[in-house]
């Protein structure tokens, strides 16, 4: 993944003859656990950001109740939908939110979950052009997260039917490069 950020950085910076306000890009979330792809589409006062994210975690083990590990994995596909403000020639504050399909799995010492569903996700941010093409912003978001799916022990491989719901917040780094 640091290769793909390192090209994406040199992509970034061969090119400063388009004024970073208007047009469409590419842009990358490089703080987060979740790598993450970004499609931003500026707009006089919008910004339309279609996204692709993925994360994998293993927290090891577990030491409480029974030493276990736990893996997890989960896959999003939305689009960001943002007013803007100006504040000056190379910054600007967006505002709006995200919406899209989910999907997660784990499984542990006990068992596996699986579950699909939608999130929305409230988010606010400011961005900065040092120079034209490229913009560096710092996000604010609040993930609602609502699936269906199912859950299996292992101890009786039994399925169950469940319902979870997910509030988290998260910040953000993202580059992004304008063509």
């Amino acid at each position: 993944m640091k290769n793909i950020k390192c090209a994406f950085i040199v992509v970034c910076l061969m090119g400063f003859s388009t004024p970073v306000f208007a047009g469409a890009g590419l842009g990358v979330d490089i703080t987060s656990d979740r790598h993450e792809l970004r499609l931003p589409i500026l707009a006089k006062r919008m910004l339309i950001e279609p996204v692709v994210s993925y994360y994998e975690s293993d927290d090891g083990k577990t030491p409480y109740p029974v030493p276990h590990d736990k893996n997890q994995s989960g896959f999003r596909v939305g689009v960001g939908i943002f007013g803007r403000s100006n504040l000056n020639e190379q910054m600007y504050v967006y505002f709006g939110g995200g919406v899209g399909g989910m999907t997660t799995k784990s499984s542990g010492y006990y068992g596996q979950r699986r579950s699909t569903g939608f999130y929305i996700a409230p988010t606010i941010g400011v961005s900065y052009a040092p120079i034209p093409r490229i913009s560096f912003s710092v996000e604010f978001s609040e993930y609602n997260e609502v699936g269906e799916g199912s859950e299996s022990d292992r101890t009786t491989s039994k399925a169950t039917d469940i319902e979870n719901t997910l509030i988290q917040t998260k910040s953000a780094f993202v580059i992004r490069h304008f063509f």
